[in-house]
């Protein structure tokens, strides 16, 4: 591919993260408006959360079969479409089922989306993948970072929610609009006889990189749900105070995916990921050693920074084994993701319910201690190929 075919695509890429990031993060800040809106209690509103993240494991299962036949640019194509669709469903949502619609067709595109741009940077320099998803993920971050702020700003000066999620339509309706002209990787050839998901699922680079992912997105969304609580009660931080810590941890996560954009060209992705999670691990728990503000922020200025490339390199790592299998993989992996950020997050209200907030925030080390282990066992070497079934 042209080296200016490649900027252009990068630079759509990452546009396109920065919108994900938005999209994503739209519920949040939201959440008290729609409750409003729909008169809900916490249990009914917490469905529109989960509408969401049950339509995002629908899509990013159902994709890989996409990109693999028929390629990046259709499933990218696809899911800005669906997703422009459920942004306006929301919007215009007369009642609380319509809401529920509109979330689970939200998550839908947002797995499509996810799925293919994990499968990009394998297709477009397999051996710079680590460094180029790094690049990627790191635009993510900026959109998880930047629209909770803006959102917040745009409701306390009198936006009402249906039209940020209007206004939100147009950036996704864009981006579709440019991806018609911008040339994609082509997709690889078909092989004569075809491979099974199960014959993927078994394959022990993508158990191995389930598990880093389903420990790392639980550890991640275990420090985003419940690290403003903990300052509050644990280190008695005022609301702003508590919540500059989570914005903390996520401008670090932004600095250190640079960081391993520039490392991954230098060190073996196994090499980065162990330490990332070894040295998450003590971060975590060095965390609750502590009951100044100050060093707080700095072991989540640390967290964030070795938390920061766990994602996108491991994603890497194993997408690059399986140059013909990207989409698949991508989306087993994604999923498996998803399901950290279902299982862990609740898990960790139940312990600090039953026991204490303290012990429920250790768990996160634990978390990243299975993230250092299970790639400790990932082969190193050429990559692999998946043996061929009779299954689709």
């Amino acid at each position: 591919m042209p080296t200016s075919s490649r900027r252009t695509l990068l630079l759509i890429a990452a546009v396109e993260m920065i919108m994900h990031g938005v999209v994503l993060s739209l519920g949040g800040p939201t959440l008290p408006s729609l409750m409003e809106t729909f008169a809900l209690q916490e249990a009914r509103a917490g469905l529109l959360l989960a509408s969401t993240s049950a339509g995002f494991l629908i899509g990013t299962l159902g994709s890989g079969f996409l990109i693999d036949r028929e390629g990046l640019k259709r499933a990218l194509l696809l899911g800005q479409g669906v997703e422009a669709l459920a942004l306006g469903l929301y919007a215009l949502a007369p009642a609380f089922p319509a809401a529920l619609a509109a979330g689970l067709l939200l998550g839908f595109a947002a797995g499509i989306i996810e799925t293919a741009l994990n499968t990009l940077p394998a297709r477009m320099a397999s051996q710079r993948a680590g460094s180029l998803m790094n690049l990627i993920h790191l635009f993510f971050s900026l959109g998880a970072f930047a629209a909770p702020l803006t959102i917040g700003a745009l409701l306390q000066s009198g936006w009402a929610w249906r039209s940020i999620y209007g206004a939100t339509i147009v950036p996704a309706l864009g981006l579709g609009l440019t991806m018609l002209i911008v040339r994609f990787p082509s997709t690889p050839p078909r092989q004569e006889q075809e491979v099974s998901t199960w014959s993927l699922l078994r394959q022990r680079p993508v158990i191995l990189g389930a598990l880093v992912l389903l420990f790392y997105v639980g550890a991640e969304m275990g420090v985003a749900s419940w690290i403003v609580l903990y300052l509050q009660r644990e280190l008695n931080l005022p609301i702003g105070w508590a919540s500059a810590g989570l914005s903390t941890f996520w401008v670090a996560m932004m600095v250190g995916r640079y960081g391993n954009s520039r490392l991954a060209l230098h060190f073996a992705e196994h090499d980065l990921v162990v330490v990332s999670g070894l040295g998450g691990a003590i971060c975590s728990w060095g965390l609750l050693t502590t009951g100044q503000p100050l060093l707080a922020f700095v072991w989540l200025v640390l967290a964030g920074l070795l938390f920061a490339g766990i994602y996108p390199l491991t994603m890497a790592s194993v997408n690059s084994r399986y140059p013909q299998f990207t989409g698949r993989v991508s989306g087993l992996l994604a999923a498996c993701a998803a399901g950290g950020s279902l299982i862990f997050p609740p898990l960790l209200g139940a312990v600090a319910q039953g026991r204490s907030l303290r012990l429920a925030m250790s768990l996160n080390g634990v978390w990243m201690m299975g993230v250092a282990l299970s790639f400790a066992f990932m082969p190193r070497g050429a990559p692999v190929r998946a043996e061929a079934g009779a299954g689709k």
